[in-house]
């Protein structure tokens, strides 16, 4: 988890060529605008743990993007396809 000044990004956003979550760090608030790029599943879980993240839609759009990032880092070796049923 790397911290970060990235002024103009939103709440919650996702940096495809890392990859990585990136999300405003709302404990920080309202003293300072400081950035959190999240890189595994345990740090995206942790952030929404702890409130780094907060609102039910931008948890939503953290976990969600979590997923796809690590989809893209793992590749299909963690997500199930069933047989087709040419297969059978």
């Amino acid at each position: 988890m790397k911290s970060e000044g990235l002024a103009g990004l939103t709440t919650v956003s996702v940096d495809w060529e890392e990859p990585a979550v990136i999300i405003l760090d709302q404990t920080q608030l309202p003293n300072r605008e400081a950035y959190l790029r999240l890189y595994t599943p345990e740090e995206i879980w942790e952030a929404i743990y702890h409130l780094k993240v907060r609102g039910a839609p931008a948890i939503g759009v953290a976990a969600a993007y979590g997923m796809a990032v690590c989809a893209q880092q793992f590749g299909d070796c963690l997500l199930y396809t069933s047989p087709s049923p040419r297969d059978a």
